[in-house]
């Protein structure tokens, strides 16, 4: 009986030790998660002004190349 308590109570320390890891890397991993939507949100705004910055250029250079059409033509 007693050999049978042991077995139990080492299954049950055991058990708690997985348990403890399984709790720690749940918590890597949720802080892990929460830094990668973070980042992904970062991106996802930085991204959002590049197409802008990209967008102004376009017009930019849309009306140099009519400026510059107009100029060979006057000429």
């Amino acid at each position: 009986m007693t050999r049978a308590l042991f077995t139990q109570s080492q299954d049950l320390t055991e058990l708690d030790a997985k348990l403890d890891r399984l709790i720690e890397s749940y918590q890597v991993v949720t802080l892990e998660n929460r830094e990668l939507r973070r980042h992904l949100s970062d991106l996802k705004e930085e991204k959002s002004l590049l197409l802008e910055k990209v967008e102004l250029a376009k017009i930019r250079v849309e009306a140099l190349i009519t400026r510059l059409k107009i100029l060979e033509q006057n000429s």
